[in-house]
């Protein structure tokens, strides 16, 4: 999800997530055609579940949404499905000191408002801080490793490698382009959960940061920095259904760094400390330009600048 924000103006983004009950049928038959009942907002799709949202300036546009919300109802109530309206929830994503207030029905009940749902396996809260999700992760990858180190005692050195690559790192790695933290807490957590794993691999109780690089592993900040300047190579040469236009736009000026710079995003919120900004900064001080490779494999291939870790201590 990439977000937007211009200066001194906050953006009110509200969105609709609903889940609805299928018949036993093949699932495409029913739910395709969905999103083209949605004219104002915009609708998308994923197995059973439903999202719909748009961008709240007025009382006008919660009341486009609201129609839209019924043009759903209208298209359940056609091909005899129903939402449930209490697995639906309204979230509302948005800066603003006071935001525009308003509820939304389905079947004549008020949908539930909540500060935090998740989504395709994230939890988005309101402020964009994935905060929650850090948490939730983390607590989850700890979980796995623990439940490893209870029943792999008796295995051979490798293992514990093995499985910390194959079930605990990527917990903590899915969607991080999307939620990547940039402050020291949620940086620190998620540094955690490899310093902890790093002692469960080698079998060293100490606290000791060192035994990370000793295995050879990168920091899960350089790895997740890298996974977002490859997917910014793939927006840059429309290998993903992003439009580079809309989103960004090349530098007129070249007198530094190299001719694939893009115009960084200026704003004082805390959007601009998001993902999608900071990987524009990384991508700028490349000291090859990205254009000069010709495949994606060999982008990611190309050894990237290390970054330097918010705070280098393990706990």
């Amino acid at each position: 999800m990439w977000a937007k924000s211009k200066r001194n103006k906050q953006i009110q983004c509200t969105w609709l997530i609903n889940s609805h009950e299928l018949l036993t049928v093949p699932l495409p038959l029913y739910i395709n055609d969905l999103p083209d009942c949605v004219t104002s907002s915009t609708a998308r799709l994923f197995t059973d579940d439903t999202v719909i949202f748009c961008h709240i300036t007025s009382r006008n546009d919660d009341d486009v949404l609201q129609h839209d919300t019924g043009a759903l109802q209208q298209w359940m109530d056609t091909w005899l499905m129903q939402f449930i309206p209490y697995k639906c929830q309204v979230l509302s994503v948005t800066l603003k000191r006071k935001p525009v207030e308003a509820s939304y029905t389905i079947n004549v009940q008020t949908l539930e408002e909540v500060d935090s749902a998740k989504l395709l396996g994230m939890d988005i809260d309101s402020k964009l801080t994935f905060s929650n999700h850090v948490d939730s992760i983390c607590k989850r990858a700890n979980s796995s490793r623990a439940f490893l180190s209870r029943n792999l005692r008796s295995c051979t050195k490798h293992t514990p490698d093995i499985t910390y690559i194959t079930y605990v790192r990527p917990t903590v790695e899915y969607a991080s382009t999307v939620w990547d933290p940039h402050t020291c807490r949620n940086t620190n957590k998620r540094e955690q959960v490899q310093c902890h794993s790093a002692r469960y691999v080698t079998g060293n109780r100490d606290y000791n940061c060192r035994m990370v690089q000793d295995l050879g592993w990168s920091t899960l900040e350089q790895r997740c920095r890298n996974s977002c300047l490859t997917v910014m190579y793939m927006i840059f040469n429309h290998q993903v259904d992003i439009d580079f236009s809309s989103k960004c736009s090349l530098s007129q000026s070249i007198t530094r760094g190299h001719a694939s710079c893009i115009v960084q995003p200026k704003c004082s919120c805390v959007i601009c400390s998001n993902s999608f900004p900071r990987t524009t900064r990384d991508w700028n001080v490349l000291p090859v330009d990205p254009s000069t490779f010709h495949t994606v494999d060999a982008f990611k291939s190309y050894p990237k600048p290390k970054c330097r870790l918010s705070n280098q201590h393990c706990f």
